[in-house]
């Protein structure tokens, strides 16, 4: 026993939560619970506290016994977790490569591990937002710690695994369960803008048994893969591999033989079916793989209004995806309105299926937010250019200047020089190359 010190009210509620909660499970009727609460505000028996000294390591967590919201960098709080858990439970879709190597130092450096679970899932078929023969690698090197469970569903489904929770198992009721958007991934842990929620058994031990059963529940589902099933494992591996020679093939296709381009890019279209483009937006993006491939860096879609040129900028950075075998390239897309900005980021995230997808960096949202820290970002040029000190050093892949013929107003001039430098494609889009001005926005994008 310990004499304890300087707690706070909370702490000293939660006491007499879990005294009553205790006690109320030893009455059978409600007259006998209320027989009990009323002796129970009568007696004078809580004129100090003790407390028995948990034999459970958790030295490093801050403030174990209550409930959090994480609003960012959610790693800081697992790494200290892993350090402290002997038994964890992780469902997270999508598993990166960058984590598993993370998770592996996690591993040998906490040797207290005795149990980890994970339920992830191919995403459709390819597992190409899991790094599934890294993941396999490390359940082989970890066999008698490791249990991993496949969901493989190929065709897209409004039932297929969007869980993204890590449940933290101790003795003594102080077990850890974070649930929210945060998949195993570095963008989802460590840079990306999400929120989770820390439930602590000490404060909320019933949710943590509903959610243990829900876990075991899906662990147990024959509809998940084992991923010591070597043939069904193989099979998903080859799948990938059958995809991404298809999409080599089609590098070399738009090569050789434009001839064909338009068939190709129909393979090059993994995502959202129904957003097909339509022949001459397929040949807009044909025509900028060729240039990529010959080495241009530049591009001015001249597109009519109406003919939807953010869709086939959408088109366009999927197929660059593929071509540079890349989940998610880094993206700065600038717009001179709130009313374009809105539905852009609306059609990106509808159409990846990443429903929140990108940074909304303008119309005084996320003023706060360090953009070094972003790979995703939506904005305007008046936001930007009063952070353009953080614009000389970040690097894009992808930079996309909408509404390209401002380009001569000085504000967009200067964030296209800033930006220039570091990014590895950049597009204009736009309906009126020449300006009534008699500027003409060509020379800006390799005419």
């Amino acid at each position: 026993m310990r004499e304890l010190e300087n707690i706070d009210d909370e702490w000293l509620a939660n006491q007499f939560s879990r005294h009553i909660k205790e006690n109320l499970s030893n009455f059978n009727t409600i007259e006998d619970k209320i027989i009990f609460l009323n002796n129970l505000i009568k007696e004078d028996k809580w004129t100090s506290l003790r407390a028995v000294k948990k034999e459970v390591k958790i030295n490093r967590l801050e403030e174990i016994s209550t409930n959090k919201l994480i609003k960012k960098n959610l790693w800081s709080n697992l790494n200290k977790e892993f350090e402290t858990s002997n038994d964890i439970q992780i469902i997270s879709p999508f598993i990166s490569n960058h984590m598993i190597n993370i998770l592996r130092n996690s591993l040998e450096n906490n040797s207290s591990i005795k149990s980890l679970k994970i339920i992830a899932t191919t995403y459709d078929g390819t597992s190409k937002f899991l790094a599934l023969e890294d993941l396999i690698k490390l359940v082989n090197d970890y066999s008698n710690i490791i249990q991993v469970k496949i969901e493989n569903i190929f065709k897209k489904s409004e039932k297929r695994l969007h869980i993204k929770s890590y449940l933290f198992n101790r003795e003594n009721d102080f077990s850890s369960l974070y649930v929210g958007s945060s998949n195993f991934t570095k963008t989802g842990l460590v840079t990306g803008k999400e929120h989770n929620l820390r439930i602590s058994e000490f404060k909320d031990k019933k949710i943590i048994e509903e959610y243990r059963k829900e876990f075991d529940d899906l662990f147990k589902s024959s509809d998940l893969i084992d991923i010591k099933d070597n043939e069904q494992i193989q099979q998903i591996i080859m799948h990938q591999k059958l995809e991404n020679n298809k999409l080599e093939e089609i590098n070399v296709s738009i090569l050789e033989n434009e001839e064909n381009m338009s068939i190709q890019f129909e393979r090059l279209n993994t995502k959202n079916k129904g957003i097909d483009p339509y022949t001459y937006q397929k040949d807009i993006v044909e025509n900028i793989l060729n240039r990529v491939n010959n080495g241009k860096n530049k591009h001015l879609l001249v597109m009519a209004t109406g003919t939807g040129k953010t869709k086939t900028m959408i088109f366009t950075y999927e197929a660059l995806a593929n071509l540079w075998k890349k989940e998610e390239p880094s993206l700065l897309y600038i717009a001179p309105s709130k009313e374009i900005l809105d539905q852009t980021v609306k059609d990106f995230r509808d159409y990846l299926e990443i429903y929140d997808f990108g940074l909304e960096f303008y119309d005084s949202r996320n003023n706060n937010v360090d953009i070094l820290k972003e790979n995703w970002i939506f904005t305007n040029t008046e936001t930007l250019i009063r952070r353009k000190e953080k614009l000389i050093n970040k690097k894009f892949d992808v930079v996309v200047f909408d509404e390209a013929h401002h380009v001569e107003a000085d504000t967009f001039k200067e964030i296209y020089l800033l930006v220039l430098p570091n990014t590895k494609q950049i597009f204009g889009l736009t309906a009126t190359p020449e300006r009534t001005d008699n500027v003409n926005v060509n020379i800006y994008f390799d005419d």
